[in-house]
Order: structure tokens, then C-alpha cells, then sequence
């Protein structure tokens, strides 16, 4: 046990990437898979606007996520079931924060890689691993300032364990993530 705490305190990161791993595993079933069921609306409403960006351009759009594909012959429709707000035919899911939609456009773009349901699952994954170690950044941070030493490795890195295997942070952070900028 002693070894293990000496290992944890001189290695947390890879700690936390060994962590991190173990969720990629508890999730595999679930990646890339087609886009089915109630609990994936989150992920369609996100990846939806970007396939119309990446059909026409975001630009067009003022980046604002339109649910109406730009084909004349699709205008008027609300094709999300959901009420939304309409602006000359196109309408709109303003839900989720506009960084749910940007963020991920943007990696996609720099990174060449079209919006899918794997790029968004691996994508909410990277969010997920920076996450716990936020988590272990907060908690660390707090154990110091609270015990004044050197003893907050074990705490930081349970709380981040915790965390990582979070039933809704494994659900959310690996299909669909709303970023909340």
C-alpha cells in the first residue's frame, strides 16, 4: 500500500491516464455505433447542424445551429420534433450552449475530420480525460490548502477516480456532451 501511495504521488498523471483508459474500455460496446434511441438525441442534435455547416458553410448560418438543411425543397420543415425558432424556413435548437456546437466544429475543422458519431465520442472523450484532471487539479488544491502538506495525492486522486467513473460523466463525456461556455 505504501508502494502504491509512493507511486501515486510521483506519477498521478499517469495514474489518471491509466484511469482514463479503463473508462475508454467500460465504453467500448457503445462507440461507434449508428446513432439510435432516446438517449442519443443529444449527440443527433449536435452532429446535425454540423453536417448542414459542413454541406453549405457555418458562416452562412452566423455559426448558430440550424436543423434545416439548405435545399430549397427542405425549408419549413422542423424535422426535430422539438419546438424551435424559425427564421426564413430554417429552424433553429437553441438549447444547448453555442459552444456545444463551435467547440467541436472547430476541432473537426483544424483536424480534417467530418463530424460523425465516432469524431463526436472521441472528441467528448477528450473532454472527459481534461475533466478529471481538473478534478484532480481542484481537489488537490483544496487538500493543501486545508491540511497544509504534502498528503492530498490519495484524496486528489480518488475523488478523480470517482468522478471518471461517474455513471452520467461516462454517458455524457462519451456520447452527447453539452459544453457549458
Amino acid at each position: 500500500m505504501v508502494k502504491m501511495i509512493s507511486f501515486c504521488q510521483r506519477k498521478p498523471i499517469l495514474v489518471l491516464s491509466i484511469v482514463f483508459m479503463l473508462t475508454v474500455l467500460v465504453r467500448l460496446p457503445n462507440l461507434n455505433r449508428p446513432l439510435s434511441k432516446h438517449h442519443e438525441f443529444n449527440a443527433a442534435l449536435i452532429l446535425i447542424p454540423m453536417d448542414i455547416w459542413k454541406e453549405s458553410s457555418a458562416k452562412a448560418y452566423d455559426f448558430s445551429p440550424v436543423m434545416t438543411y439548405w435545399n430549397p425543397h427542405d425549408k419549413e420543415i422542423n424535422n426535430i420534433t422539438v419546438e424551435g425558432i424559425e427564421k426564413e424556413g430554417d429552424y433553429y435548437y437553441l438549447s444547448f450552449p453555442s459552444m456545444t456546437y463551435i467547440l467541436p466544429y472547430v476541432c473537426f475543422q483544424l483536424f480534417g475530420v467530418a463530424p460523425s458519431p465516432i469524431a463526436l465520442q472521441v472528441f467528448n472523450m477528450l473532454i472527459h480525460f481534461i475533466c478529471i484532471l481538473l478534478i484532480y487539479l481542484i481537489i488537490k488544491n483544496i487538500s493543501v490548502r486545508i491540511l497544509g502538506n504534502g498528503n492530498y495525492h490519495i484524496s486528489a486522486i480518488i475523488g478523480s477516480i470517482i468522478f471518471a467513473f461517474s455513471p452520467t460523466p461516462l454517458w455524457f463525456m462519451g456520447n452527447g456532451l453539452r459544453i457549458i461556455l
